[in-house]
């Protein structure tokens, strides 16, 4: 009888180290999977004749020739549909390109161009946002911090207005 016992022994201990085995597997594969993922998409800082605003991208072709255009590899600019609200990221501006819909463009209609304030001001006037002079001038990073700003004085009165300072 000792001898039949035996089999059943090693079996489950055998059964033991493998499910030890599996839930040590599992807590490695959770223990990788902690840190958070990238968000679905990138905000940029964008600049218009000295005005600001914020540029929310999630197709990957768009945040790619966003990001080229900050490097000064291209002169494309956003052209997209309006939102009537800042998005939860656009502030202080009660409006934002709405990120699933815009695109980095070289041409586009006179009328869609215009200073963000200008915008601000006459959001009746305008479905579609496309301003000709814009340029790239930082990406807002893991840590919720623009990226490349600072180095002009434009992007140094930006990172002012991000930080809620001066007027």
């Amino acid at each position: 009888m000792g001898a039949r016992v035996r089999p059943l022994v090693d079996a489950g201990i055998a059964g033991g180290r493998r499910v030890a085995l599996a839930v040590l597997g599992a807590l490695a594969l959770s223990a990788c999977s902690i840190s958070e993922p990238d968000p679905p998409y990138v905000d940029f800082a964008v600049s218009v004749v000295g005005e600001t605003f914020v540029l929310r991208a999630t197709d990957p072709e768009t945040i790619r020739l966003a990001r080229e255009n900050r490097e000064g590899r291209n002169s494309h600019f956003p052209i997209g549909r309006l939102n009537r609200s800042n998005g939860g990221f656009n502030a202080p501006w009660s409006w934002s390109l709405d990120p699933d819909d815009v695109r980095m463009t070289e041409v586009a209609i006179e009328v869609c161009d215009g200073r963000p304030s200008y915008v601000e001001g006459h959001l009746a006037d305008y479905p579609t946002y496309c301003p000709w002079g814009a340029r790239v001038i930082g990406e807002r990073g893991k840590s919720g911090r623009f990226a490349s700003l600072g180095e002009t004085a434009e992007e140094y009165a930006f990172l002012l207005q991000v930080l809620g300072i001066g007027g």
